[in-house]
């Protein structure tokens, strides 16, 4: 780990900021903190958990919690999970890193933290990080092609997804670049060096479509600003994964209540599993690694 010293009190390097809203039962987001104490996060960390609706439905946490020593700010409902992890940052000074993700994600993996911190410092030319990068390679006008269903009415017009969210850019002066890849804002991990570069998350409207061009813009900023962008592994969602996604990548799609749950066992019995297979893997390592004892050490 680095030797670098935070500004923090806790010794924190990296604050975790969760995303939750008010209107959704909270087993998700209970899950999630179950996950957090039960799995190694390789690193400390310091959890803000911003409600959005908050300021209606105040949210409050059960003390078996209180290990976690959670934050929690509750905050009108607006811009969904950007405009929380945008309160966030801004009310959480002091730390080199923020992870933000939301409340329906899961951790997989030991080290879930530091793998991030460890790929950012490892690669200075790195401006954010996710578990998975869409569009990788594809040009705007390949997506455009791809995407021509109308999903907005502008003025006299109907517009698909993807050129709304040009025709945003360009109200915006927003460069688009030649490729329309990004980071979609299920996880996303950067510094507080970039997040004041590009004056944090871009606030286009209150629709859903305003919410997607906003998320490819906090992508093609960062590259606009000289640094890269990129999954934190070769394999998708490896360290933390989300209940809608499968493990390649693809998008399951919402579906019923219990086929959502069904995958989220299914992932936590993964996770625990391979949790234990590597506790008894490195119990055998270090017998196998421990000298043998002298025969003055044997017992009578």
């Amino acid at each position: 780990m680095s030797a670098f010293q935070p500004e923090t009190e806790s010794g924190s390097r990296t604050c975790v900021v969760v995303s939750y809203w008010a209107g959704l039962p909270v087993d998700s987001l209970y899950k999630l903190l179950y996950r957090m104490r039960k799995v190694e996060s390789g690193c400390p960390f310091d959890l803000l958990i911003v409600c959005n609706g908050g300021d209606q439905r105040p949210l409050t946490l059960p003390r078996r919690f209180d290990a976690l020593k959670p934050r929690i700010l509750n905050r009108e409902n607006t811009n969904y999970n950007l405009g929380a992890w945008d309160h966030g940052w801004r009310n959480a000074p002091g730390y080199d890193y923020y992870l933000f993700i939301q409340d329906d994600c899961l951790i997989k993996e030991p080290d879930w933290v530091y793998g991030f911190e460890r790929r950012m410092d490892l690669d200075p030319g790195l401006g954010l990080l996710g578990e998975i990068e869409r569009s990788s390679g594809m040009t705007w006008d390949y997506v455009g092609r791809m995407t021509t269903k109308p999903c907005a009415h502008v003025g006299d017009e109907w517009l698909d997804i993807n050129q709304y969210i040009l025709a945003k850019f360009r109200s915006h002066g927003i460069p688009r670049g030649e490729l329309a890849n990004h980071i979609p804002s299920i996880i996303l991990f950067t510094s507080r060096n970039v997040l004041e570069e590009v004056g944090g998350f871009r606030y286009f409207g209150p629709s859903k479509e305003d919410a997607i061009a906003a998320e490819v813009a906090f992508s093609r900023e960062i590259e606009a600003l000289g640094h890269r962008i990129s999954k934190v592994s070769d394999i998708p969602f490896h360290l933390i994964g989300h209940a809608e996604w499968r493990p390649n990548g693809a998008v399951f799609g919402r579906g019923p209540a219990w086929r959502i749950a069904l995958r989220e066992a299914y992932w936590k019995f993964k996770g625990e599993l391979k949790l234990l297979l590597g506790m008894r893997r490195k119990s055998r390592r270090l017998m196998r690694c421990s000298p043998a004892p002298q025969a003055d050490e044997l017992p009578c």
